[in-house]
């Protein structure tokens, strides 16, 4: 054989095996790259459970729900998480993780089951908005065991014969923080309602006095600091009643008292003094409170309360 075809058939020999080789090489390190096979976890906290589910599912992972409960503990997997709010996520968003892993997502659906009138939130606000109707309806026979309506006589008895409000009737748009308390309050109005609607009149008498739903209300002793009807903690900021029609305003005088107690202290006094006062001041004794009539000469002040101590004081003005 000549030499120069020889030499051609060795140098085609080694450029295959060269070929081969490299090949083989460059499989080895894609198969060693750690990106190769990973993908990246999606940021999904702050998203709709919905959104979050899609994104994820998209970048080929799968995905685990689990509602937030009120210790901070992962309550159970919960099948829909429409509508809840993910607060947090593991593994984490941008993590590099193999395709397939479970990304479990940490809810917060207060919101969407308070719409749904569901959940655990709901159920403390109904349980306790049906304690509290009983107290409402109770409390418009504080002044007097019977009330009248022309001749028809009605007592606290017949709280346990009208129909009872449903929790259902009128519900905060947004769940409260303080579900319980919140049910509380809503109650004890419905209870002081029911009465007068199932009568079908506004006020209700003994005698020359009258009684109303507002009035009722106005003894709320649930009534929270933020339900914009002038019922701060302290009567010291604006605090607004009403007595027989007739609205009043709470000036605190001295030391610190609750708007509520302050105000029901005042509508109490006021259905009692004209049979139970003393002396041309009317005063007395409401609780722990000391009470008297001002003059007509000191309108608008209606009248004062002072606390057995003396330390707290307030009076009543009246609003025109």
């Amino acid at each position: 054989m000549p030499r120069i075809k020889l030499t051609a058939i060795v140098v085609l020999i080694v450029a295959a095996i060269c070929l081969a080789g490299c090949g083989e090489l460059s499989g080895d390190a894609s198969s060693n790259d750690p990106d190769a096979a990973t993908v990246t976890v999606p940021d999904v906290v702050d998203l709709d459970g919905s959104d979050a589910e899609s994104q994820i599912e998209d970048a080929e992972l799968t995905v685990t729900f689990a509602a937030s409960t009120d210790d901070e503990d992962i309550g159970e997997p919960r099948p829909d998480a429409t509508g809840c709010k993910v607060v947090d996520q593991d593994p984490s968003g941008d993590d590099e993780v193999d395709p397939d892993t479970d990304v479990s997502l940490e809810l917060d659906c207060r919101q969407t089951d308070w719409e749904n009138q569901d959940g655990d939130e709901w159920d403390d606000y109904q349980s306790q908005f049906d304690n509290a109707v009983d107290e409402g309806c109770d409390a418009v026979f504080t002044s007097h065991l019977s009330l009248y309506d022309n001749d028809q006589e009605y007592s606290s008895l017949d709280c346990a014969s009208i129909s009872a409000p449903d929790a259902a009737d009128d519900v905060p748009g947004d769940v409260p923080d303080d579900p319980s308390s919140a049910g509380s309050e809503a109650g004890f109005d419905a209870g002081c309602v029911a009465l007068f609607d199932s009568v079908g009149t506004d006020a209700l008498f003994y005698g020359e006095d009258s009684v109303t739903a507002d009035d009722c209300q106005a003894s709320n002793p649930y009534r929270s600091a933020s339900a914009g009807r002038g019922d701060s903690d302290s009567a010291q900021g604006e605090c607004v009643g009403s007595v027989a029609g007739k609205s009043f305003t709470i000036e605190l005088t001295a030391g610190s008292v609750p708007c509520a107690k302050a105000r029901s202290t005042w509508i109490m006094y006021s259905r009692r003094a004209p049979r139970e006062g003393a002396g041309s001041s009317a005063a007395l004794n409401v609780g722990k409170w000391l009470c008297s009539s001002a003059s007509p000469t000191e309108a608008p002040r209606l009248g004062t309360c002072s606390s057995s101590t003396r330390k707290t004081e307030f009076r009543a003005i009246a609003n025109e």
